[in-house]
């Protein structure tokens, strides 16, 4: 995913959002370039590859009017534009154009101190982001990161060391309104989704969280194909329980587990999916000045076996977009899975990590995966379940408080779960931004 820059043309936008319960009206925006270059990746469609190199370029412009301490109303415009470069067989997609489809991705309004501080409502279009991501985050996966949003409510209930929202979302395949319609698809079909989301602090050294959310899609991909090898569709309802714990044992070391299940149905399969995610920090109190931090972890989403009546394969609920267990090169092969891009599931990944800081303002991150799939679905083309090694490498750092940016590097080396002509392939990214 990437863009180019015509910096004069910048309509900018949003990273210093203005605080709560500030009055009378305020703007901003943000400006963000990129440049990314996807080498060979492959896919689960066993005669395609991304081989792309293209410039990605972001505006926003934000406005906000607070009525009083308590009510605020915020809106954003958002467009992006893309240039691919076509030498050496490069492929253009055709989308994405100079200046072309604006879209309002932030309108809604804010209604604090309800019910003598009890409650806190947010009502309109606005991101739903959650815990790591791996449920709740990305309302609109087709449009890469350029929108997170959905259409709904949110209610917050703040008890003592304790929050408990209530949730109501909607994600249209092709939002409106929109500026310059392009027809632009957001998401494959229409979906929809409610539920709850809990955060409990009241225990210091083991927070935890906790949700159930029920989601309906219309009309999307099942597990098992017609005559012509396309995926038959049906529409989806299933639940999805889980709860996510955060324990600080001391001298350093932190955990993180999140588990989940999911119970439904989709056409003539059973959705019985789940998810284990699991991980253990050490930030050693040395070399104070350079932050070092080691990371072990897991990552479980369960697959589907081909010859079942039931789908077992982890269900996706708002949560495809790049995740920080493995960054983005990976959501990139699953295009022509029943998920499509960015549609985790069917993962068994174990992990190591470490961080430090080599500068002031900078953070680097060293990342090696082991990738698996829990279930030979035949997708990859290949005759076993080796997915393939993973590194990762990022580098985030501060020019000023206005201006930031990273350097991300993954390097891909696809195991036999892929076709036997998957060469080493690699996704590489610089990513500037301004904000005013």
């Amino acid at each position: 995913m990437g863009k180019t820059s015509v910096l004069a043309a910048a309509m900018l936008a949003l990273a210093a959002t203005p605080a709560l319960g500030a009055e009378g009206f305020s703007w901003g925006g943000d400006f963000r370039f990129r440049i990314e270059s996807l080498n060979h990746i492959p896919t689960d469609i066993p005669t395609y590859e991304f081989y792309q190199l293209y410039n990605r370029d972001r505006t926003r412009l934000w406005a906000k009017y607070g009525f009083n301490e308590d009510i605020d109303f915020y809106a954003r415009l958002t467009n992006e534009f893309r240039f691919f470069d076509t030498s050496d067989g490069r492929q253009d997609p055709g989308t994405w154009e100079f200046l072309g489809e604006v879209t309002p991705d932030q309108f809604y309004l804010d209604l604090r101190k309800l019910a003598n501080g009890l409650i806190t409502t947010r009502l309109g279009r606005q991101d739903f982001i959650y815990g790591t991501g791996k449920i709740l985050a990305d309302g609109t996966p087709l449009d890469g990161s350029r929108t997170f949003f959905a259409d709904g409510a949110k209610v917050t209930f703040n008890f003592e060391g304790h929050s408990l929202d209530l949730l109501g979302l909607y994600t249209a395949q092709q939002p409106q309104p929109v500026i310059n319609n392009q027809d632009t698809n957001l998401i494959e079909t229409d979906q929809w989704a409610a539920g709850l989301y809990g955060k409990y602090n009241r225990f210091e050294q083991v927070p935890f969280e906790y949700y159930w959310i029920y989601k309906h899609e219309d009309d999307t991909a099942t597990s098992y194909r017609n005559k012509l090898g396309k995926f038959v569709t049906a529409d989806a309802n299933f639940s999805t329980f889980g709860f996510r714990v955060m324990p600080k044992f001391g001298y350093g070391f932190t955990g993180n587990l999140e588990v989940a299940t999911q119970a439904g149905s989709q056409g003539t399969d059973d959705v019985n999916g789940s998810m284990v995610d699991a991980s253990l920090s050490y930030s050693p109190d040395l070399l104070p000045n350079f932050k070092p931090l080691l990371k072990l972890g897991y990552w479980y989403l369960s697959g589907n076996e081909p010859d079942s009546s039931r789908n077992e394969g982890w269900h996706p609920i708002y949560g495809r977009q790049p995740q920080d267990n493995w960054g983005e090169l990976l959501g990139y092969t699953l295009v022509g899975s029943q998920y499509s891009v960015f549609g985790w599931s069917n993962f068994s990944t174990p992990f190591v990590a470490m961080e430090i800081s080599p500068i002031q303002k900078s953070r680097l991150t060293l990342r090696y995966s082991w990738v698996g799939a829990n279930e030979d679905d035949g997708l990859g083309g290949g005759p076993g379940k080796d997915r393939g090694g993973l590194f990762f490498a990022l580098l985030t750092f501060e020019v000023l408080p206005q201006l930031k940016g990273h350097l991300w590097g993954e390097w891909f080396d696809p195991g036999d779960y892929y076709r036997p002509t998957a060469n080493g392939d690699s996704f590489v990214r610089l990513n500037i931004e301004y904000s005013f």
